[in-house]
């Protein structure tokens, strides 16, 4: 399934890339699909469990199956990619689920805001 605005799914991706996340786990679109159903709808970064439903939804998939392929994604991505994941996060443990989501969403936001790209 494809996200209606392409542009700011393109740019979403780019960035969701840039943390190191590879684009060749099913977690990546996971990870891409939360920042754009939260960029949409600010109240689903304090509602996980029904933004997890939600892309499960999209996707004809399982609660239990994003979680974890979002997990295995962020675990990836820390361990083979340290570098890129220190540019989205500043800690020295492995992120949460959720944490990593929220931080790359508001960089995301902030980005935006800061070179004035009106994509929502």
């Amino acid at each position: 399934m494809r996200l209606e605005n392409e542009k700011l799914a393109a740019f979403i991706s780019e960035e969701v890339q840039k943390a190191g996340i590879a684009t060749n786990v099913l977690g990546y679109k996971y990870i891409t699909c939360a920042v754009y159903f939260i960029l949409n709808d600010a109240t689903l970064m304090h509602k996980i469990i029904v933004l997890y439903h939600k892309i499960a939804d999209h996707y004809s998939a399982t609660y239990a199956g994003v979680e974890h392929s979002i997990r295995h994604a962020i675990s990836s991505a820390y361990n083979f990619r340290p570098d890129a994941m220190k540019t989205v996060m500043d800690d020295t443990y492995q992120p949460k689920n959720s944490e990593f989501i929220c931080t790359i969403t508001e960089k995301i936001r902030i980005q935006m805001i800061k070179e004035d790209l009106n994509l929502l």
